[in-house]
């Protein structure tokens, strides 16, 4: 049992030992563990997981495969490297330790920090020869693309910015016509983000790439734009949406036209894959 930098208590169970030991290459402690090595395997590997459980902090939960059910994460650098450890909640301060990934400090993924509020107003879905012919390619607005499956329904399945409409419509266009799909099954909807929002347009296309992954299937966003954020503790992120916005956008738990996601001990990370067996996803 061990006291993180931010007061929580991390445990290790006895049947993670063994399991992460025998991924010490995955996890990154090797040298870690040959520091502490001093006859046993298993004695050095609560060493060094304890050394890292000590100078750990949360940054935020981790989201993995879709799943709304979410990995508490900490993370400590120990010797110029990164660790993070992923855990499943005992109560509210206690946490039970999973495993441990590690990166090298430069090789880690990019997670900004993301607060502030913005306000969308999104004009009513278009073609994509008409939203081609009204291109405006501003540098302050978001776009998003849906498609419409076998029931008819219109569905989001990428967000996008404006900066360069045309040639991003352009490539989705023969994305679309490579694929032997329909133009007509398809359109584009544009936000158009006011001069006193707070967040940048990438900062509003990353959180709206959020709020879709989680609330329906089919997203196709990845790289860059869709990589981890986190929101600062005692910090939010607001968005406010106008106009004939998409209602998988909207907030319907609290039956407002706005998105909020709150920082510190609930904030979260962008769900991402996460590289992990399926035996160790959950805490038995």
């Amino acid at each position: 049992m061990w006291t993180t930098l931010d007061g929580y208590t991390l445990r290790l169970p006895r049947s993670r030992v063994a399991k992460i030991a025998s991924r010490l290459s995955k996890t990154g402690m090797k040298d870690l563990v040959r520091e502490n090595f001093d006859g046993s395997i298993a004695r050095a590997v609560v060493r060094s997981i304890g050394r890292i459980a000590s100078n750990s902090h949360r940054i935020g939960t981790t989201f993995y495969g879709g799943s709304d059910c979410g990995l508490p994460t900490f993370q400590a650098s120990i010797n110029g490297r990164q660790y993070q450890i992923y855990s499943a909640p005992l109560n509210e301060s206690e946490h039970a330790i999973l495993t441990v990934r590690s990166k090298a400090s430069e090789d880690q993924p990019e997670f900004i920090a993301i607060a502030g509020s913005a306000t969308i107003s999104w004009d009513a879905p278009a073609t994509f020869g008409k939203a081609i012919r009204t291109n405006t390619n501003s540098l302050h607005d978001v776009y998003m693309l849906e498609k419409r499956d076998a029931s008819g329904q219109w569905k989001p399945y990428y967000v996008g910015r404006t900066d360069d409409t045309d040639d991003r419509l352009q490539k989705h266009r023969r994305d679309i016509l490579r694929h032997q799909n329909r133009l007509s099954d398809y359109r584009v909807r544009v936000g158009h983000i006011t001069a006193a929002s707070k967040l940048t347009p990438a900062e509003v296309e990353r959180v709206l790439i959020r709020k879709l992954k989680r609330a329906v299937s089919g997203v196709t966003n990845a790289g860059s734009d869709a990589k981890p954020f986190l929101i600062p503790k005692g910090k939010r992120v607001q968005l406010q949406h106008q106009g004939k916005a998409p209602a998988v956008v909207l907030d319907r738990r609290r039956k407002t036209k706005s998105q909020v996601i709150s920082g510190g001990k609930q904030g979260r990370q962008y769900e991402f894959e996460f590289e992990m067996p399926f035996s160790e996803q959950a805490y038995p």
